[in-house]
């Protein structure tokens, strides 16, 4: 299964603790299926989330992370493949599209650009609800009226396991951009 990554995404730099703990049980969590942890490598949910997957011993999958300069010390402790993109937030493309599916907790406009191009991509999207932010602001249901990514609300820690579970029996449909001109 480690071929499979989960795309995390949400605050970065300090967050509160609820963030924290929920990015944290999130990063077990997708250790404990055998996935891999895709994020932007940095620091607040991104480095919680990595530090929660680092933290469930032999685990078969790799966290990793693109980062938006060129300088691999920008990169969290717990990311075990760092890569420097210098593409600032253009990489939040390579984050999206590396992962199955989406998880969102909390974040900023960075987090709702994420969330933005999973939906152009038609990934599945996961919203931790209870950290604030994007994630806690948009509603369940489709993205928009193409219907290709579906956002569900995740209320409890159980919801988001069970929606990566979910996530591993989805086949992404890939396409070509000029496929659909509707973006």
């Amino acid at each position: 299964m480690a071929e499979i990554g989960i795309s995390v995404v949400g605050f970065a730099g300090s967050i509160n603790e609820a963030s924290q703990l929920a990015a944290k049980e999130v990063g077990d969590i997708i250790a404990r299926r055998g996935l891999n942890l895709v994020c932007g490598g940095m620091g607040g949910v991104m480095a919680a989330s990595c530090e929660g997957f680092k933290q469930v011993e032999g685990a078969p999958g790799k966290t990793i992370g693109y980062l938006p300069f060129y300088d691999f010390a920008d990169a969290n402790p717990w990311v075990d493949i760092v890569l420097p993109t210098g593409l600032d937030i253009g990489r939040n493309q390579l984050v999206v599209a590396a992962g199955r599916a989406l998880v969102a907790i909390g974040g900023g406009a960075g987090t709702l650009s994420e969330i933005a191009l999973a939906g152009q991509l038609g990934k599945p999207i996961g919203l931790v609800t209870w950290c604030g932010g994007w994630s806690a602001q948009l509603e369940e249901g489709f993205i928009d009226h193409r219907k290709k990514s579906y956002l569900k609300l995740l209320n409890s820690t159980k919801e988001v396991e069970v929606f990566i579970n979910d996530c591993l029996s989805y086949q992404p449909k890939v396409e070509s951009i000029n496929a659909w001109h509707d973006r």
